[in-house]
């Protein structure tokens, strides 16, 4: 069975790489934006990224679909084996607010899996990385260590990662229908899921059909690597294989140990609001 060893070097030296060209606009004054649909807005730090990612994916790996957020649905086919889904920059209010909170994420996805991912917060030097069956990495400056999540089976005890611009009630009430105590409040889907691989935290609901299979599919990759689950709230794994590229279902991901617990109480609040 492949290792995936230069694919996940590749994904980290590309994501690497992003995150310096994103950090050259990070000080500049804010810029005219272009929104591509209602409160989700671009930048050009966001397309220089996303065209340096695909340049160089395509020239690395020249066999293989492409699933990036800032192109055309044009590069990924709908039968290739291994689909590369990249986001440039998750986070780009976060990016705007200039708070640090933003990531490059770069993961492959095989027979419609996320095997492979790279997740880089640029301001921090904080480098997420896995391959699932093989384990999962933090790298920050010079220093790497090994990724692996808690253990905790009592939501209760458990530390939950929600979004700080997306505060819905229904996250709240989840939370709350769980017992947790604890909530952090980050920016990024990378970053949440990045917190749980390294026991910052143990949970994080996305109860909405807002996220979108770039935003997804490297963490999902880190996380399940370092021994957390990913699925939509009605234990469903996440569709990486069709044309659609919202995650329908939302997302639920956890330490892994608690997983089944969780949904037995989120699912029916989910079920209960969704169309």
């Amino acid at each position: 069975m492949t290792t995936f060893e230069r694919e996940r070097e590749a994904a980290c030296a590309l994501a690497r790489h992003a995150g310096q060209l994103i950090l050259e606009f990070y000080a500049l004054p804010a810029e005219k934006l272009h929104y591509k649909g209602f409160d989700d807005p671009q930048t050009a730090a966001d397309r220089v990224a996303n065209r340096y990612l695909v340049e160089e994916l395509q020239r690395r790996f020249p066999g293989d679909g492409i699933l990036a957020e800032e192109s055309a649905d044009v590069l990924r086919d709908a039968s290739a084996e291994r689909v590369w889904v990249v986001d440039p920059l998750d986070g780009t209010k976060e990016f705007l607010e200039q708070n640090g909170q933003f990531v490059v994420q770069v993961g492959l996805v095989v027979a419609g899996r996320p095997l492979v991912g790279a997740v880089y917060q640029p301001t921090e030097d904080r480098l997420y990385f896995g391959v699932v069956g093989a384990g999962a990495w933090i790298q920050k400056g010079d220093q790497v260590r090994p990724l692996r999540t808690s253990q905790k089976n009592d939501p209760t005890e458990m530390i939950a990662v929600l979004s700080r611009s997306h505060r819905a009630d229904l996250a709240d009430a989840m939370t709350a229908a769980l017992g947790v105590r604890a909530v952090l409040r980050i920016g990024s889907a990378g970053l949440k899921m990045g917190a749980i691989a390294e026991r910052r935290a143990d949970l994080y609901l996305h109860p909405s059909r807002h996220t979108k299979l770039w935003d997804s599919a490297a963490p999902e990759a880190v996380l399940v690597a370092a021994g957390g689950a990913v699925s939509d709230f009605l234990g469903r794994p996440l569709d990486y294989s069709g044309r659609e590229v919202r995650n329908l279902g939302g997302l639920v991901a956890s330490n892994g140990p608690a997983h089944d617990r969780i949904l037995e109480v989120v699912g029916p609040l989910w079920e209960a609001v969704a169309d």
